[in-house]
C-alpha cells in the first residue's frame, strides 16, 4: 500500500513568505499547493484535497476570515484543520469565531512551519473535536 503524502494548502499573497514556507515544508516531505488569494479556493480544495490549510489574514480578493468561513461551511471540509496567521492580536477571537483551529502570529519562521503542521495534524487526529489553540511564534534570531 502506497502511503499518501501529507498535503498542505498555503493561502498567502506574499511571494517571499510563500517561497520560504513552501521550501521548508517540501524539504520535510509535505506536498504543498499555494494560492495567492481565495479566488480559486473551492476548486483547489476539491482538486488538491489538503490535510491542512494555512491562511493569511489578508488576501487580495477575500479576507482570510471569509476564506475560513468558506472552508468550514462546506460539509466536505468542515473538519479540515485551518491555521490562520496574522500580526494583529485582536483577530484571535474573530479567527476562532470564523472556525480557525489555530492562530499563528506572523512572522512565521520557516523552521516552525513543519512542526506546526505535524502537531496540528496529529493532535487533530487524536482529539477529533475542534478546540481552538493560540500559538505564539517568536522570530528565530
Amino acid at each position: 500500500m502506497v502511503k499518501e503524502p501529507f498535503r498542505i494548502l498555503l493561502i498567502d499573497d506574499s511571494p517571499n513568505r510563500m517561497t520560504v514556507c513552501r521550501n521548508a515544508l517540501r524539504k520535510d516531505g509535505y506536498e504543498i499547493r499555494i494560492l495567492p488569494g481565495c479566488q480559486f479556493l473551492k476548486k483547489t480544495l476539491y482538486g488538491f484535497r489538503p490535510h491542512l490549510v494555512f491562511i493569511n489574514d489578508y488576501t487580495p480578493d477575500l479576507s482570510g476570515l471569509l476564506g475560513i468561513i468558506t472552508i468550514k461551511m462546506d460539509r466536505c471540509f468542515r473538519r479540515l484543520p485551518v491555521i490562520y496567521f496574522s500580526d494583529e492580536q485582536y483577530k484571535i477571537d474573530l479567527a476562532a469565531a470564523a472556525g480557525a483551529d489555530q492562530y499563528l502570529f506572523k512572522p512565521a519562521e520557516r523552521a516552525e512551519m513543519p512542526g506546526i503542521a505535524a502537531i496540528s495534524f496529529f493532535s487533530r487526529q487524536k482529539r477529533r473535536n475542534c478546540l481552538f489553540e493560540e500559538i505564539e511564534v517568536s522570530p528565530v534570531r
